[in-house]
C-alpha cells in the first residue's frame, strides 16, 4: 500500500469482503495487508503520523472473528461518510496513544494501541486528508465500492450490466404499452 489511496481502497475491500469465504491463505494476506495498513516506520512513512500496534490481539495474530468484528466497525463508517447530511456514530478508541514528536523539525504524530484502536485512527485520518469523494454506494446492490474513475456510478461491471438490462426492459415495456394505444 503505496499511498493514502490504495489505503483507503483497502479499507473499503475490507468493508465488503465476505470474511467468512476467505481461505487459509486469504486470512494470511490480509493479515499482512492490515500490518501494512498500521505499522509505519521510518522507511514505510504515510503521511505525517506513524503507528504501530501495541495491544494484542496483533495483524498476525487476526482470526476471522477479529476480522468481522473490524469489517462490520468499518463498513458502518464508510457508510455514513457517503451520505451528505446525517448523523455520525462517534467512535471509541480506548487503547489509543497519541504522541506528538519533532521529526526533522516537523511534527509528527506518534499512535499506539490495539489493532482495531490504530486502523480506525489511522482510517479517521486518510479520509479527512484525502476526502470522501470517491466512496460511493452502488446503486444497483448498495455495495461500498471506491470510484477510480468520476463516470463509475457501479461497483462492479456486473451492477452496470443488471442495471443496462433492467433500463432496456423498462423502454421496452413502455414501448410496448405505447404501441396498445
Amino acid at each position: 500500500m503505496k499511498s493514502a489511496g490504495d489505503q483507503i481502497k483497502f479499507a473499503v475491500r475490507l468493508a465488503q469482503s465476505d470474511v467468512s469465504t476467505w481461505r487459509p491463505g486469504d486470512l494470511l494476506n490480509e493479515r499482512d495487508n492490515l500490518r501494512k495498513f498500521v505499522t509505519t516506520r521510518g522507511d514505510q512513512y504515510y503521511g505525517p503520523f506513524l503507528s504501530q500496534p501495541m495491544v494484542p490481539p496483533f495483524p498476525g495474530d487476526y482470526t476471522q472473528e477479529d476480522f468481522n468484528k473490524l469489517q462490520a466497525e468499518v463498513h458502518m463508517i464508510l457508510e455514513q461518510v457517503t451520505h451528505e447530511f446525517g448523523s455520525f456514530k462517534s467512535t471509541l478508541l480506548p487503547t489509543l496513544t497519541l504522541t506528538l514528536m519533532s521529526f526533522q523539525g516537523a511534527p509528527l504524530l506518534q499512535m499506539s494501541g490495539s489493532t482495531r484502536d490504530v486502523f480506525l485512527a489511522r482510517l479517521f485520518f486518510l479520509l479527512n486528508e484525502e476526502g470522501v469523494e470517491n466512496i460511493k454506494i452502488c446503486p444497483e446492490c448498495s455495495n461500498i465500492f471506491w470510484q477510480d474513475v468520476k463516470w463509475q456510478k457501479y461497483c462492479a461491471r456486473r451492477c452496470s450490466n443488471l442495471a443496462s438490462v433492467k433500463r432496456f426492459h423498462r423502454r421496452a415495456k413502455k414501448k410496448k404499452g405505447k404501441k396498445k394505444k
